[in-house]
């Protein structure tokens, strides 16, 4: 495995973000030596609003992963974000709009492969929210908050409290949940 991390000198304390560890503890995908791998594409991802280093590093990692393990549907969304974030540090507009659809794209079909994955449906969520309006991506920001918030009550167990009570707040704030809704996502805040 790549030590990107180490090569381009990211620490833990530079990443934005307070939910980056939760975020790397997320389960794996289902290969011995991924878990690392999608750890460090995560930190990378964190740190490319700001860095182009750290976008490239992510993608490098993924280009030396093997073909079965790169077209899992959460490592296809991790890259469809990273290229459109690509789109962010190109200098040129037209190779910004073409990065940003090819990344579309790719996390299109990644929620096509596993529409239940909150990680899948919240990197398109995030990506979709930060694009310009010209894109018309607005529905795709409505219809993943909407499985968003409909999956969260049932996915308390199952994902690090930590990011949990992120993507709570995230939902409740960029996305449009019925006063009903918000008001069960506001219990799930709550301690036991």
């Amino acid at each position: 495995m790549i030590d990107v991390v180490s090569l381009i000198g990211i620490e833990n304390s530079l990443l934005p973000y307070g939910f980056a560890v939760a975020l790397v503890s997320l389960s794996p995908i289902a290969s011995a030596q991924s878990p690392g791998e999608l750890g460090m594409i995560r930190r990378l991802w964190l740190a490319s609003a700001d860095s182009a280093d750290s976008l490239e590093a992510a993608l490098t990692v993924i280009d030396s992963m093997e073909v079965g393990v790169r077209d899992h549907p959460r490592v296809m969304a991790f890259e469809g974000a990273l290229v459109s974030m690509r789109g962010k540090h190109s200098a040129w507009p037209h190779r910004k709009i073409v990065h940003v659809r090819r990344g579309l794209r790719l996390l299109d079909a990644a929620v096509e492969k596993d529409p239940s994955d909150p990680e899948i449906r919240y990197l398109r969520m995030l990506t979709c929210e930060h694009l310009p309006k010209f894109f018309g991506r607005d529905w795709t920001v409505s219809v993943d908050a909407a499985a968003l918030t409909s999956s969260l009550l049932t996915l308390r167990e199952t994902l690090p409290p930590d990011f949990y009570t992120y993507l709570i707040g995230f939902v409740i704030e960029h996305g449009s949940p019925t006063k009903h809704e918000t008001n069960r996502l506001e219990h799930e805040l709550q301690p036991d």
